[in-house]
């Protein structure tokens, strides 16, 4: 269900790309990736904006919110884990010392040897179950592209697709991100999704962005 044709687009994109929604659910539920890229960068909720095909929006949102919630909480206990295995590292440096000071140097090494290989095993054992549980997908909402730098939001709102800005207002998109241009590593110029809806005369999409609090000031 993720396999790519020649240039690139599975069949998730294929079928966003044609504005058929009843295809792209069926997708998702047989595990399409949102996150999967084009070359450029695109994912499915990019061509989505960029081509205004608002029927497929809401069950790429629908599926997003599922995913990043199971993302987050993954993320969450990654960190505990990682936290509560710092806190016991602390403890074991401590007891090492305490090794050394009490029961001399050949002690505190062979301690210190088997505590090592103790570690490496863990390591190991972590690595594995996380490999285990394979990539986790997710959509990401403000996510730019590689190639133009701009993410779902600033597409449609260049391309005059009120309905899309409305569902990705409603989703959260950030109206404050800048399209931020860079040559050799600095940046040259920068637009706020105001000026891009300005560009084509958008005036609908400029309402419905400085309703959703896009910075007014910002260019």
């Amino acid at each position: 269900v993720n396999k790519r044709d020649a240039a690139g687009r599975t069949p998730l994109m294929m079928a966003v790309l044609a504005g058929n929604a009843a295809a792209a659910q069926a997708f998702i539920e047989r595990g399409a990736l949102l996150n999967a890229r084009l070359q450029d960068g695109r994912s499915a909720l990019h061509l989505a904006a960029h081509y205004g095909k608002t029927a497929v929006v809401a069950p790429l949102l629908r599926r997003g919110k599922v995913l990043n919630a199971a993302l987050g909480e993954h993320l969450l206990k990654i960190e505990q884990e990682e936290r509560a295995l710092a806190q016991n590292q602390v403890e074991e440096e401590e007891a090492l010392e305490k090794i050394k000071e009490e029961e001399g140097s050949h002690e505190f090494f062979r301690t210190l040897h088997v505590l090592r290989r103790k570690r490496a095993q863990e390591a190991a054992k972590r690595s594995a179950e996380r490999e285990e549980q394979g990539y986790l997908d997710k959509l990401d909402l403000d996510g730019p592209d590689y190639d133009q730098k701009m993410t779902p939001l600033m597409y449609a709102s260049f391309f005059g697709h009120g309905g899309v800005v409305a569902a990705l207002l409603e989703a959260q998109a950030d109206p404050s991100k800048m399209l931020v241009y860079e040559q050799n590593g600095f940046p040259v110029a920068t637009h706020a999704v105001l000026t891009l809806a300005c560009h084509n005369g958008h005036s609908g999409v400029f309402k419905a962005l400085l309703e959703g609090r896009a910075p007014a000031g910002a260019v």
